[in-house]
């Protein structure tokens, strides 16, 4: 029987640029427009920085080994996870010093990943914790996916935006 996964490497090293744009429809607080600034999506406060719910969903799921693959100049998520008490799961980090896509940044965590399996995410998307705990379980290689329908009618995000995405 193949072991369960216990390794997840979050891609967190983006450019936040559509995220430093101004729109007058959006409201934030000091805190979420100093947020919005440095583009870094992860640390976008909703009470707590947003990579905080995806390392608890991450937690809830049975992982206990995360890698947080970020760039040179994000000392705030290196700082905030270095000082910041975590009790079920270790957090370390591995620095992609250039924007330069997907593969790239997954490369970035090869130290990390050791030659185990292990699931990669975005630090700006929130699992669910029943899903993570299925990719978990489910021997490589594997992907969870959701319908179309059910992103449209359960979710927050506008049909038309759902719609743009590709589909399995």
């Amino acid at each position: 029987m193949t072991e369960s996964v216990t390794k997840a490497v979050i891609l967190a090293r983006g450019l936040g640029t559509r995220m430093r744009k101004a729109d007058a429809d959006a409201e934030l607080d000091a805190d979420q427009a100093a947020a919005a600034e440095t583009g870094v999506k992860a640390m976008m406060p909703i009470d707590r920085p947003f990579l905080d719910y995806v390392l608890s969903a991450l937690a809830d799921a049975g992982y206990t080994r995360i890698c947080l693959v970020i760039g040179p100049e994000h000392t705030a998520v290196r700082e905030y996870y270095s000082t910041v008490p975590l009790s079920r799961i270790t957090v370390e980090t591995a620095i992609q010093e250039k924007p330069l896509g997907t593969a790239d940044a997954v490369l970035a965590a090869e130290p990390f990943a050791g030659g185990d399996a292990f699931v990669v995410l975005n630090s700006d998307n929130y699992y669910p914790s029943s899903a993570l705990e299925l990719l978990r379980l489910t021997p490589p290689p594997a992907i969870v996916a959701f319908s179309r329908d059910a992103l449209i009618r359960d979710g927050n995000v506008p049909p038309d935006r759902v719609t743009r995405f590709g589909a399995l």
